[in-house]
């Protein structure tokens, strides 16, 4: 079984200040934001699974690293989407993530767009409901 996954997700995070409009009806995603979160979980779903990395109700922690490319914005403003399209890919609550790094690399005008993500899980329960950690 896999503990660690590293995805490439191509294109460019939403970042948290452009994740919600406004409707007659109150606040809601815009369609960007629902489109990169759905790219991102299917990205991690299809990764895991392919991977054996842990899924759902046995993943009781993980920690996150994130380095993405050529993109402005705070570090916490891009993290958000991106967390909620992996906890929804990996079928857990974010709130068990921790965040090991987040980095942003600029290297030069030819560089790709995208986030690389590595997921680690730090803490799995095992079989029959003890827990192990992974790390």
């Amino acid at each position: 079984m896999a503990t660690t996954l590293t995805i490439w997700l191509p294109g460019t995070a939403v970042s948290v200040n452009a994740m919600y409009q406004r409707t007659r009806r109150g606040m809601c995603l815009t369609r960007k934001t629902r489109e990169w979160k759905a790219f991102v979980q299917e990205t991690v779903t299809y990764e895991a699974i392919a991977a054996g990395f842990p899924l759902c109700e046995r993943l009781r922690a993980v920690t996150i690293s994130v380095r993405w490319q050529s993109q402005r914005g705070d570090v916490d403003n891009i993290l958000k989407a991106l967390n909620d399209g992996i906890a929804a890919g990996l079928g857990v609550n974010d709130k068990i993530f921790s965040i090991g790094s987040a980095v942003r690399v600029w290297q030069g005008h030819d560089i790709r767009p995208g986030v690389w993500v590595t997921i680690e899980a730090t803490e799995v329960v095992a079989e029959r409901g003890k827990k192990k950690g992974a790390a």
